[in-house]
């Protein structure tokens, strides 16, 4: 094996959209379950690795939440940020909106370069009479030019996928999925 590539991740969004149970699903690499995981006002920055082909990819995962609205902290962790998941309630079409319009102007301002994925979390609650309209999904998407994902922390899914596509972007390698070590 390779020496590791290391990568930072910048989790961001709306409060209550999923940010914090994301988090979690990522650094354990399982299902969150909802007893035994409250969802946090902050979430200290961690480290977790994956393993993509012959390749370690050590993330560094940053969660805004709690820093809703502290522009000097968020710009501190935007700071050097190689991918950006920008987070939004798959039941909560202002959250998607506020995506779009508040969100992904602070990341283009202080992460110009970083890769971009809007992250459609808690799809575990989804039903047809809740859910976002797709048509409304795929407009948000386009307007931001980023990468469309959906994800369920409490089903783990989605998540491997999420990153699988970042790697190929920022780590031209083989095009091996990620396995969890």
């Amino acid at each position: 094996m390779t020496s590791p590539f290391y990568s930072k991740v910048l989790v961001f969004g709306e409060p209550e959209v999923g940010k914090s149970w994301l988090c979690q699903s990522m650094k354990t690499k399982k299902p969150v379950n909802p007893s035994e995981c409250e969802p946090q006002s902050s979430f200290d920055p961690f480290s977790c690795e994956y393993k993509k082909g012959d390749f370690l990819i050590n993330l560094n995962i940053w969660c805004t939440s709690g820093l809703e609205n502290d522009e000097s902290k968020l710009q501190t962790y935007c700071s050097q940020t190689d991918i950006g998941l920008l987070c939004f309630s798959m039941v909560d079409y202002k959250s998607l909106e506020q995506a779009v319009k508040k969100w992904y102007p602070v990341f283009q301002k202080h992460c110009p370069h970083a890769e971009l994925f809007l992250v459609g979390c808690k799809k575990d609650n989804c039903d047809k009479a809740n859910e976002i309209q797709s048509e409304e999904i795929k407009n948000a998407t386009k307007k931001i030019v980023a990468k469309l994902c959906y994800t369920s922390a409490i089903n783990y899914s989605g998540i491997e996928e999420i990153l699988n596509e970042a790697f190929s972007k920022l780590f031209p390698l083989n095009s091996l999925s990620i396995a969890k070590l």
